[in-house]
């Protein structure tokens, strides 16, 4: 996180339609350095064009 600039994140892994492990990471923003939590909204900006089509070519591929 420190490396590539990254105030904070949040990271959760799904099974089976249920969340087995979630974790925050850091703070939401350098201005107000509160905590990262359940309730943090990301600017995903345009990362999230290359994550959804990554996500749909995946699905099509699994059919």
């Amino acid at each position: 996180m420190q490396e590539n600039q990254i105030p904070g994140l949040a990271l959760a892994i799904e099974r089976k339609g249920e969340i087995i492990y979630e974790k925050y990471f850091g703070i939401e923003s350098i201005r107000t350095n509160s905590k990262v939590d359940q309730n943090t909204v990301f600017r995903l900006y345009s990362i999230s064009k290359v994550m959804s089509s990554l996500a749909i070519f995946k699905l099509q591929e699994e059919k």
